[in-house]
């Protein structure tokens, strides 16, 4: 399991924080990808990816949907 980090574009803040995603597939940093945000989907840039990922208990992680062809 891959702990992927996803970063997201917002005219005028520039890039956000990262935030961790599950993914069964490696992803280089700068993949564009499609995950799941609140009650809808984004598309943000990779800025990580880990094999062997810590996930924390106490967090409930989503899953990178999929890689977007750019």
């Amino acid at each position: 399991m891959f702990g992927v980090r996803v970063a997201f574009f917002s005219t005028g803040t520039g890039w956000s924080k990262g935030y961790v995603y599950k993914s069964n597939e490696k992803y280089k940093i700068g993949d564009i990808v499609v995950v799941p945000t609140g009650t809808f989907y984004s598309v943000g840039r990779v800025t990580g990816c880990k094999e062997g990922y810590v996930f924390k208990d106490d967090i409930q992680y989503k899953n990178v949907i999929q890689k977007v062809e750019v």
